[in-house]
Parts: structure tokens; C-alpha cells; sequence
């Protein structure tokens, strides 16, 4: 059967409302097309759009034409075409919002940010500074001038950044003293004679002469510790910030024990009756009194260094931050020698028996046992500076707190504040 082209005519009105029914005419035309039934493929074309011709004189029909079959209009008539489709309207007003979905999978790692700025420096920690300990400086400043009765045979002290004490041989006790009073704060048994006193920051170590032994005591309440086995009669006990040595007299040899827990490291021959010992940051310096001279040990191993001659029964010893003094006994002198390499840089005569000495920064203080005084020395020439009476007998050992010299006075039985004039 042949195929017709639908065609719908209108009878246009007056030209008065054409422009109005044109817009009827075109929903007209869709609505007789779906009702009719008459749906082409080719119309509306492809893309939508249907196309019609439009008389120009009366009547004005409206003829529907498929462009497929016939792509123009008759004349006398105007080409119109329109769309199904309508103009885009207007947004609706926004929904509201569906329910939450489930939770996704973890996505992949990012890179890493930026580093963020450096944060403020907190507060310093605990420091143990070696010059500090090789010099025996634990102390802030202190003054006062006087003498203290203490115990028999009051030997060797020591200053732990707050209080002086002191041992004494003959009563088996250490006493404690307040730097700006001078007042007993407690008196401490420790036995075996004590010779040799040491301080490693936190706890006080005592060489027992009759115990073959060194006791440990806590500074901040002298309650002992534990007591640890050395070598025969300790006389002589230096801190080298993390462990003890122990100058053993008669038996010719250092102890090194570990400071946290006392166990013993190790046993080193010096040289004959080695009686007092030093820390210089690096090393250990040991007098050894029945050979007159000095034995430098490496701290981290306890190998012999090197060992230098000095006077005549050395008996005390000390280091200035540099270099390394020592107390000739029979020679009424002292030795200086430089801690680097060993040489000696002068002996400088002292008063008689020179045995404990202490540096307070800036002199040597010596102590002049058959005198009855201390001598001071200038660290940077040897020279004599002053002589000054301790008011007891057989003046031994010395030691600085910061601002005062304390010296301890054997045959008395006292401890004296000396300051310096």
C-alpha cells in the first residue's frame, strides 16, 4: 500500500490573532498526531524537530510534511518547524537531603605533609660535666670563718655541692657539715677507719682502712647503701662520671668499680704505695708515694699511659682544669705537670709537709702539715701568694666550696674555714 504524507490543514483567521493561534495550532497538530495514530518514523525527523508549510493567503493551512520525502515547501507558503521538546525551565527548589550512606572503604595513603615547625626547647636535663667533676667543683658559693670540732683524726673531706664532710679515722665516722654555719648536721658510723672520702654527684664513697673496702652512702640521708671489697688499705677515691676508683696502698694497684651498682671493672698496677688519685676529664692520675712519681692511667680501659717523676713521697693531688698538681712531701714542694703529654712545667717550693691540695679557680691551696698552715699558689705562675694559720694541728686534707677554703686538721681533731685575704 502506498504511503501517504499526513497532512493537516487550519483555516487561519483574521491576521488580527494569527500570531496566538499559532501557538494553539502547533499543540493541536501534536495532539491529532498521537490520537490519529499516525506516527511516522520520519516525523518528527530524527533530531526531534517537526517541520510544516504555512499558507501565506486564505486559508491559511498548516500542511505537516516529512523531510525525508520532501525537504521543502510549496510556494506561497512559509517553512515553520518547532520541537516536541520544550525550552529548559527553571530549577526546582532544592530536595531535602536523602539519608546518610553507608561508610566507604579507606582510600588510599596520602603523601606525606609538610614538616611542621620546630617546636619549643624543653627543659635541660640532668648533666654531668667532666671539667666540672676532674675539678671537684660541686658547689654554688658559701662563706664563713671559723674551726669545728669534728672527730679524731679528721683526714680527707669532701664538698658534695651543698654540704662538706668529713671522715675521721680514729672514731670510724663521717660527719656533715653546713658550709654557712659550720654546724653538725649528722654524724654517720661507717668503721674500718676510714681514710679517703668521694663524691659521684648523688652518693658519697668512703675508703675503709681496716675493711679492705669502700662503703657507699646516699649524700641526701647517709643511709649505706652497700659495701664493696677492693684492694688493701684504700687510702686514696676519685669520681670519673660514671665509675669509682679506688687507689689501693698496699697493694700497689687502682680498683675500678661501677658507680651504679659497685661491681668491679677492674684491678690495675701502678706504681709503690699509691695513696691519692685524680679524674682530668680523660684520664686517672695516681701519686704513687714509695716511688716518687705519678701514673696516668685511660679511663675507659684503666691501660698505662705513662708514669712521670716528681719530688720526694708525693701525698696529695690535684687537677686545675689543664694540669695536674702533686704535694712532695719530704720535698716541701709541689709539682706541676701538664696533663696532655706528661711534662713537667715547675716544681715551686710550699711550706713544710705539703700533703691535701684544692684549686678554687683561679690558686692551688695547699696543706702544710708540719706548719700548722696553708700555703696558696698562683695556678698561672708558681708563685707564693699568701700563708695562712688554720688555728689546729697537722693540717691534711683541703677542699673548696665556692667560696671558702675548708681545711681538716689531724692532730686536733677540727675542720677550719680559711678564706683567702
Amino acid at each position: 500500500m502506498k504511503q501517504q504524507e499526513s497532512q493537516l490543514w487550519v483555516i487561519g483567521p483574521p491576521r488580527e490573532t494569527r500570531s496566538r493561534l499559532r501557538a494553539l495550532t502547533v499543540g493541536a497538530v501534536m495532539a491529532a498526531l498521537i490520537a490519529g495514530g499516525a506516527a511516522y518514523a520520519s516525523i518528527p525527523d530524527a533530531s526531534g524537530v517537526i517541520h510544516g508549510c504555512y499558507g501565506n493567503a486564505n486559508p491559511h493551512a498548516l500542511r505537516i510534511i516529512d523531510t525525508a520525502k520532501t525537504s521543502t515547501c510549496p510556494k506561497n507558503t512559509t517553512s515553520l518547524t518547532w520541537n516536541q521538546a520544550g525550552a529548559q525551565g527553571p530549577a526546582g527548589a532544592q530536595g531535602s537531603p536523602g539519608p546518610a550512606g553507608s561508610q566507604g572503604p579507606a582510600g588510599a595513603q596520602g603523601s606525606p605533609g609538610p614538616a611542621g615547625s620546630q617546636g619549643p626547647a624543653g627543659p635541660p636535663g640532668p648533666v654531668r660535666n667532666l671539667q666540672q667533676i676532674a675539678t671537684l667543683h660541686w658547689y654554688q658559693a658559701n662563706q664563713v670563718v671559723n674551726s669545728y670540732r669534728v672527730g679524731d683524726y679528721s683526714s680527707q673531706m669532701v664538698f658534695d655541692g651543698s654540704n662538706i664532710w668529713v671522715v675521721s679515722t680514729n672514731e670510724g665516722t663521717v660527719t656533715e657539715l653546713q658550709p654557712s654555719t659550720g654546724a653538725i648536721l649528722a654524724t654517720y658510723t661507717v668503721g674500718g677507719a676510714p681514710t679517703a672520702i668521694t663524691y659521684d654527684g648523688t652518693d658519697l664513697w668512703v675508703g675503709l682502712e681496716y675493711g679492705n673496702s669502700v662503703v657507699k652512702m646516699q649524700a641526701s640521708t647517709g643511709t649505706i647503701i652497700g659495701t664493696y671489697g677492693v684492694g688493701n688499705f684504700p687510702n686514696g677515691l676519685a669520681f670519673d662520671g660514671g665509675n669509682i676508683w679506688v687507689a689501693n696502698m698496699n697493694s700497689d694497684t687502682v680498683t675500678k668499680l661501677q658507680a651504679s651498682t659497685g661491681a668491679v671493672l677492674g684491678t690495675f698496677a701502678v706504681g709503690s704505695q699509691p695513696s691519692a688519685i685524680a679524674f682530668d676529664g680523660n684520664h686517672i692520675w695516681v701519686e704513687n708515694l714509695g716511688s716518687n712519681n705519678v701514673t696516668e692511667l685511660q679511663a675507659s680501659t684503666g691501660a698505662v699511659l705513662g708514669t712521670f717523676a716528681v719530688g720526694s713521697s708525693p701525698d696529695g693531688i690535684a687537677f686545675d682544669g689543664a694540669n695536674i698538681w702533686v704535694t712532695n712531701q719530704y720535698s716541701n714542694t709541689v709539682t706541676e705537670i701538664q696533663a696532655s703529654n706528661g711534662s713537667v712545667l715547675g716544681t715551686f717550693p710550699a711550706g713544710a709537709r705539703p700533703q691535701g691540695i684544692a684549686f678554687d679557680g683561679t690558686d692551688l691551696w695547699i696543706a702544710d702539715d708540719n706548719s700548722g698552715t696553708v700555703s696558696v699558689i698562683s695556678d698561672a705562675t708558681g708563685d707564693l701568694v699568701g700563708t695562712f694559720a688554720t688555728g689546729g694541728g697537722l693540717p691534711t686534707g683541703v677542699v673548696f666550696d665556692g667560696a671558702n677554703v675548708w681545711v681538716t686538721n689531724w692532730g686536733s681533731g677540727t675542720s677550719s674555714i680559711v678564706s683567702k685575704m
